[in-house]
């Protein structure tokens, strides 16, 4: 390619050479060299270029093998969820099955009659299901899943199945407890949530939504309760305080009215007795005052009266005084 194109250049500029001077030759060679170079660096860069171009064929061809197993695994998950879906709605149609199953079995074990033979019935001479003969036998007590019998030799307790079928008859056996305490709706409430169906989360998310709600209104009226119950408590501390200081108020008061009153009736004989003491020196002083003079025995007798009320004055402040300091305090 490179050569056709030199070959073009060279032979137009070898004829044009013949009839132009030196120095448009000498341009024209310059613009061909330019022209040259230009060519040679366009070849390189197409021929990098086609490399580049079947290097990344190459790894596109490697990228597709590489990701076949991807691809492959991909679709084998799609289908496998595609199952799991599809067992997740079997799953859902056996459930309920099995809830309609133990509605029913609960609806028969509430409406069972648990039926057996009277205490004291007697059964004669009777051969069990494997062969013993018994004599005399009379029902002596009704067991879990069996019978007590008395008979000729003894007493033996029996299951059910060996009695005679006609007597096996009138007893009504009641399901194994074991089967009947299996809780179908809580086994099936148990299933891990990978296989639930989108009802089934759907109902979850609703259950938790409605119990969060519920929550959240326990816990706001038990604050509601707690700070009534706080507020309650504050008022009755504080009817309490106003109460105790209101009772104070009322005992200091009378304390005080009781006080003021002993204050008054001893203001009264501190007076009375004044009053005597005064009249007793009056009397002592006209008696000195006198031309004749008064035995002493004549004085006591004249001072006497008054010596007895200042004693019985005096005896009264003091029983007064006790009385008062008795008081209790407010």
């Amino acid at each position: 390619m490179i050569s056709h194109i030199r070959y073009f250049f060279v032979l137009p500029f070898s004829l044009f050479l013949v009839s132009c001077d030196s120095k448009e030759m000498e341009s024209l060679l310059e613009r061909q060299d330019y022209y040259k170079r230009n060519i040679e660096t366009y070849a390189e860069r197409v021929e990098k270029a086609k490399r580049k171009l079947d290097e990344l064929k190459e790894e596109v061809v490697e990228a597709s093998e590489n990701a076949a197993p991807s691809i492959a695994s991909i679709k084998s998950r799609e289908t496998t969820l595609a199952e799991m879906r599809e067992s997740i709605n079997q799953l859902a149609g056996i459930e309920a099955v099995m809830k309609e199953k133990a509605s029913l079995l609960e609806a028969y074990r509430n409406a069972f009659i648990v039926k057996t033979l009277p205490v004291g019935t007697n059964l004669g001479d009777i051969t069990l299901t494997n062969g013993t003969q018994m004599k005399g036998v009379v029902v002596r007590e009704n067991l879990d899943g069996g019978v007590k019998l008395a008979h000729s030799g003894g007493f033996s307790d029996l299951n059910y199945a060996l009695l005679p079928e006609p007597i096996r008859n009138n007893y009504s056996i009641r399901p194994l407890k074991d089967y009947l305490d299996i809780d179908i709706f809580s086994v099936i409430g148990r299933k891990p949530s990978f296989i639930m169906s989108d009802e089934e989360h759907r109902s979850n998310v609703e259950r938790k939504i409605v119990a969060l709600e519920s929550q959240r209104s326990e816990d706001a009226a038990r604050r509601e309760a707690e700070r009534q119950e706080r507020m309650e408590k504050e008022r009755e501390a504080r009817l309490k305080a106003e109460a105790e200081e209101e009772l104070k108020s009322r005992r200091l008061a009378d304390y005080r009215a009781k006080a003021n009153a002993y204050d008054a009736q001893l203001s009264q004989l501190y007076n009375g007795l004044d009053v005597q003491e005064a009249r007793k020196s009056e009397v002592l002083e006209n008696a000195s005052r006198g031309s004749i003079r008064i035995a002493a025995s004549d004085l006591q007798k004249l001072v006497a009266p008054y010596d007895q009320k200042i004693l019985e004055l005096r005896a009264q402040i003091a029983k007064l005084q006790r009385e008062k300091a008795s008081l209790p305090p407010p």
